[in-house]
Protein backbone atom coordinates (compact mmCIF):
# COMPACT_ATOMS: atom_id res chain seq x y z
CA UNK A 1 0.00 0.00 0.00
CA UNK A 2 1.36 3.41 -0.93
CA UNK A 3 1.96 5.78 1.94
CA UNK A 4 -0.32 8.83 2.15
CA UNK A 5 1.40 12.16 1.58
CA UNK A 6 0.51 14.48 4.46
CA UNK A 7 1.26 17.75 2.69
CA UNK A 8 -0.71 18.83 -0.38
CA UNK A 9 0.85 17.79 -3.69
CA UNK A 10 -0.09 18.30 -7.31
CA UNK A 11 0.69 16.35 -10.48
CA UNK A 12 1.28 17.61 -14.01
CA UNK A 13 1.85 15.87 -17.35
CA UNK A 14 3.48 17.76 -20.19
CA UNK A 15 1.36 18.20 -23.31
CA UNK A 16 -1.91 16.53 -24.17
CA UNK A 17 -3.15 13.18 -22.81
CA UNK A 18 -6.37 11.15 -22.86
CA UNK A 19 -8.51 10.00 -19.96
CA UNK A 20 -10.95 7.09 -20.30
CA UNK A 21 -13.50 6.24 -17.64
CA UNK A 22 -14.92 2.77 -18.27
CA UNK A 23 -17.20 0.70 -16.15
CA UNK A 24 -19.45 -2.30 -15.83
CA UNK A 25 -22.61 -2.62 -13.75
CA UNK A 26 -24.57 -5.66 -12.62
CA UNK A 27 -28.21 -5.06 -13.59
CA UNK A 28 -29.68 -8.40 -12.50
CA UNK A 29 -28.24 -9.71 -9.24
CA UNK A 30 -29.37 -13.28 -9.88
CA UNK A 31 -26.98 -13.49 -12.88
CA UNK A 32 -23.80 -13.54 -10.86
CA UNK A 33 -22.28 -15.82 -13.51
CA UNK A 34 -22.54 -12.96 -16.03
CA UNK A 35 -21.18 -10.49 -13.48
CA UNK A 36 -18.18 -12.68 -12.68
CA UNK A 37 -17.44 -13.18 -16.38
CA UNK A 38 -17.55 -9.40 -17.00
CA UNK A 39 -15.31 -8.58 -14.01
CA UNK A 40 -12.76 -11.22 -15.07
CA UNK A 41 -12.85 -9.89 -18.64
CA UNK A 42 -12.30 -6.28 -17.50
CA UNK A 43 -9.43 -7.26 -15.26
CA UNK A 44 -7.96 -9.37 -18.06
CA UNK A 45 -8.01 -6.34 -20.36
CA UNK A 46 -6.20 -4.31 -17.71
CA UNK A 47 -3.56 -7.04 -17.30
CA UNK A 48 -3.11 -7.12 -21.09
CA UNK A 49 -2.57 -3.37 -21.16
CA UNK A 50 -0.20 -3.38 -18.20
CA UNK A 51 1.95 -6.02 -19.90
CA UNK A 52 2.36 -3.90 -23.06
CA UNK A 53 4.13 -0.57 -22.44
CA UNK A 54 3.90 0.21 -26.17
CA UNK A 55 0.08 0.32 -25.94
CA UNK A 56 0.19 3.93 -24.76
CA UNK A 57 -1.54 3.34 -21.44
CA UNK A 58 0.23 5.47 -18.82
CA UNK A 59 -1.61 4.02 -15.84
CA UNK A 60 -4.99 3.34 -14.32
CA UNK A 61 -6.99 3.28 -11.11
CA UNK A 62 -9.85 0.91 -10.29
CA UNK A 63 -12.84 1.22 -7.95
CA UNK A 64 -15.36 -1.52 -7.34
CA UNK A 65 -18.45 -2.26 -5.32
CA UNK A 66 -21.13 -4.90 -5.09
CA UNK A 67 -22.70 -3.98 -8.45
CA UNK A 68 -20.03 -1.96 -10.27
CA UNK A 69 -16.44 -1.84 -11.41
CA UNK A 70 -15.02 1.45 -12.68
CA UNK A 71 -11.57 2.02 -14.16
CA UNK A 72 -10.00 5.40 -14.91
CA UNK A 73 -7.25 5.08 -17.52
CA UNK A 74 -4.64 7.65 -18.55
CA UNK A 75 -3.38 7.33 -22.12
CA UNK A 76 -0.49 8.99 -23.94
CA UNK A 77 -2.92 9.90 -26.75
CA UNK A 78 -6.38 9.27 -28.17
CA UNK A 79 -4.72 7.65 -31.18
CA UNK A 80 -2.99 5.10 -28.93
CA UNK A 81 -6.32 4.22 -27.32
CA UNK A 82 -8.02 3.74 -30.69
CA UNK A 83 -5.11 1.72 -32.09
CA UNK A 84 -5.15 -0.64 -29.07
CA UNK A 85 -8.94 -1.09 -29.13
CA UNK A 86 -9.05 -1.94 -32.84
CA UNK A 87 -6.40 -4.67 -33.07
CA UNK A 88 -8.36 -7.37 -34.98
CA UNK A 89 -7.48 -10.31 -32.71
CA UNK A 90 -6.45 -8.17 -29.74
CA UNK A 91 -7.74 -8.45 -26.19
CA UNK A 92 -10.26 -5.61 -26.47
CA UNK A 93 -11.82 -6.82 -29.71
CA UNK A 94 -11.98 -10.38 -28.39
CA UNK A 95 -13.68 -9.38 -25.11
CA UNK A 96 -16.09 -7.00 -26.85
CA UNK A 97 -17.12 -9.70 -29.34
CA UNK A 98 -17.64 -12.21 -26.53
CA UNK A 99 -19.62 -9.71 -24.42
CA UNK A 100 -21.87 -8.98 -27.42
CA UNK A 101 -22.38 -12.69 -28.05
CA UNK A 102 -22.93 -13.78 -24.43
CA UNK A 103 -24.31 -10.89 -22.40
CA UNK A 104 -25.44 -7.81 -24.32
CA UNK A 105 -28.92 -9.02 -25.32
CA UNK A 106 -29.65 -10.34 -21.81
CA UNK A 107 -29.12 -6.89 -20.27
CA UNK A 108 -27.65 -8.44 -17.13
CA UNK A 109 -24.41 -6.46 -17.24
CA UNK A 110 -24.14 -2.93 -18.57
CA UNK A 111 -20.99 -1.35 -19.97
CA UNK A 112 -20.21 2.33 -20.32
CA UNK A 113 -17.23 4.53 -21.10
CA UNK A 114 -16.33 8.19 -21.50
CA UNK A 115 -13.22 9.53 -23.22
CA UNK A 116 -11.68 12.95 -22.67
CA UNK A 117 -8.72 14.52 -24.44
CA UNK A 118 -7.03 16.82 -21.94
CA UNK A 119 -4.65 19.60 -22.83
CA UNK A 120 -2.46 22.05 -20.97
CA UNK A 121 -4.45 24.58 -18.97
CA UNK A 122 -7.48 22.25 -18.90
CA UNK A 123 -6.91 20.37 -15.63
CA UNK A 124 -5.50 20.74 -12.15
CA UNK A 125 -4.92 18.27 -9.35
CA UNK A 126 -4.42 18.30 -5.61
CA UNK A 127 -3.96 15.45 -3.15
CA UNK A 128 -3.84 15.93 0.64
CA UNK A 129 -3.47 13.04 3.08
CA UNK A 130 -3.70 10.68 0.10
CA UNK A 131 -1.41 8.05 -1.37
CA UNK A 132 -0.67 8.55 -5.07
CA UNK A 133 -4.11 8.41 -6.72
CA UNK A 134 -5.48 9.12 -10.21
CA UNK A 135 -3.16 11.29 -12.27
CA UNK A 136 -0.93 11.51 -9.21
CA UNK A 137 0.00 7.83 -9.70
CA UNK A 138 1.50 8.38 -13.14
CA UNK A 139 2.62 12.03 -13.34
CA UNK A 140 5.43 13.70 -11.45
CA UNK A 141 4.19 15.14 -8.15
CA UNK A 142 5.35 18.28 -6.41
CA UNK A 143 4.37 20.32 -3.38
CA UNK A 144 1.17 22.31 -3.85
CA UNK A 145 2.58 25.49 -2.36
CA UNK A 146 3.10 29.07 -3.58
CA UNK A 147 1.65 29.33 -7.09
CA UNK A 148 0.55 25.68 -6.95
CA UNK A 149 -1.37 26.26 -3.71
CA UNK A 150 -4.61 27.24 -5.49
CA UNK A 151 -6.74 25.62 -8.19
CA UNK A 152 -6.25 28.67 -10.45
CA UNK A 153 -2.49 28.53 -9.96
CA UNK A 154 -2.36 24.81 -10.68
CA UNK A 155 -4.51 25.25 -13.78
CA UNK A 156 -2.17 27.95 -15.09
CA UNK A 157 0.86 25.81 -14.25
CA UNK A 158 -0.32 23.05 -16.59
CA UNK A 159 0.03 25.54 -19.44
CA UNK A 160 3.76 25.80 -18.79
CA UNK A 161 5.04 22.95 -16.62
CA UNK A 162 8.61 24.23 -16.95
CA UNK A 163 7.80 27.56 -15.30
CA UNK A 164 9.08 27.60 -11.70
CA UNK A 165 6.49 27.27 -8.97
Amino acid sequence: MDEAAHDAVTARLPGEFTVVVVGIRLNRWWRLDHWLWARRAMRGLMRDLASDPASGLLGSTEWSGTRFLTVVQYWRSFEDLVRWSRVPKGAHRTVWTEYTRRLAAAGTVGIWHETYVVGPGRYETVYTNMPPTGLGRIAPREAAIKRLGTAVGRMRATLDPTEPS
